[in-house]
């Protein structure tokens, strides 16, 4: 088995998860990476192709440098010509990678793509203007490599997609990465846990200080982290928030009242699971966080603000989700649905394309 992924921030932690499985189960398992990534406990192969830049840069830049990316035939040609060599029985491979897709596709390579965050995100993505800039860059039918694979695994919960209707080949698997269960909450005043994007978005910094302006002005305690972009020290802290350059979301979720974060599938999910209701700001509106973060409103687990509220206006709606027993009561629902989902299931129907070889 290949499975082949890069750095896009939340997209690691299932496309490793998968990995993993795989290899317990007994399976020859190779991670294709970019040159700076690491795979602890797996065998892990560095790309040759080069990849983007890696620099902040306007948000426009970083979605063409990513795009490219996506689009990129000389990765494509790279991986199909290891899938040949090695014969893998089938390459996993990352959604968002959609010219080694329908490479693999067209060359009659068995390929399974992993859908980190809800499909009609990436459907209607497809369809729209991110589509027609993968076109543009040589990267071929964006809508097609949704259709190519032999199986298309979603690791999202089946709710935040509402109603649209799914191709029997698309399979929502759920997390398949170790989600954190809800824990005692801290004592004393309640903790609001601050986590914006790992990946560079202009106007962080400021989206980050009008969230700590906001929690000066409340009963609670703050714990804001900088997700190893902003230097929490330039930050004008009040002083019931503290701040470090990252957190660990696992450790400090259990405990939390309250995530105000940037609506992204990641954090957005392990907040759930771990019985925190969502406050999201989304800081990439080119990305999937403003439809993660209208899901949360749609689905009453949370709620949605513009990266650029004021801090009276976040402070309010912070106040509301604190008060608020219904929402914590669907969130404590939601979550434990969330438990329930198994990574073996994803694994399982890997197999099963496999052994259709």
């Amino acid at each position: 088995m290949l499975v082949a992924t890069f750095d896009a921030g939340g997209n690691m932690p299932p496309m490793s998860a998968i990995a993993r499985e795989l290899a317990e189960r007994g399976h020859d398992v190779t991670m294709l990476l970019e040159p700076h990534q690491t795979a602890p406990g797996l065998e892990a192969r560095p790309y040759a192709t080069p990849f983007r830049p890696r620099r902040p840069r306007s948000q426009l830049g970083a979605a063409i440098g990513l795009s490219r990316v996506f689009a990129d035939r000389r990765l494509a040609a790279e991986i199909l010509e290891l899938a040949r060599r090695e014969e893998a029985d089938a390459v996993v491979v990352d959604c968002l990678l959609v010219a080694t897709v329908n490479t693999l596709a067209a060359a009659g390579i068995r390929t399974i793509s992993v859908v980190h965050t809800p499909w009609s995100f990436l459907r209607d993505a497809a369809r729209g203007p991110f589509g027609v800039i993968i076109r543009l860059l040589g990267g071929g039918d964006a809508a097609a490599s949704l259709d190519a694979p032999e199986a298309v695994l979603v690791t999202s919960a089946r709710e935040l997609d509402g109603d649209a209707a799914m191709p029997e080949h698309v399979h929502h698997v759920g997390p398949v990465d170790r989600l954190p269960h809800p824990g005692t909450p801290a004592a004393g005043a309640p903790l609001v846990v601050v986590s914006l994007s790992t990946t560079p978005n202009p106007g962080q910094e400021r989206t980050l200080q009008a969230i700590a302006d906001a929690l000066g002005e409340l009963p609670v305690r703050g714990l804001l982290s900088g997700g190893g972009l902003v230097e929490t020290t330039a930050l004008r802290l009040p002083d019931n928030v503290d701040a470090a350059p990252w957190i660990d979301h696992d450790a400090v979720l259990p405990t939390a009242a309250l995530l105000v974060g940037h609506g992204g599938h990641g954090t957005t999910v392990r907040a759930l699971a771990a019985g925190v209701p969502v406050l999201a700001l989304p800081v990439n509106p080119l990305g999937d966080q403003p439809g993660i973060a209208k899901a949360l409103a749609r689905l009453g687990i949370g709620s949605r603000l513009s990266r650029s509220a004021s801090p009276a206006r976040i402070r309010r709606e912070i106040q509301r989700l604190l008060g608020d027993a219904a929402t914590r009561q669907r969130v404590a629902t939601f979550g434990a649905r969330l438990h329930h989902a198994r990574v073996a299931s994803a694994t399982e129907i890997i197999e099963g394309v496999a052994a259709a070889r």
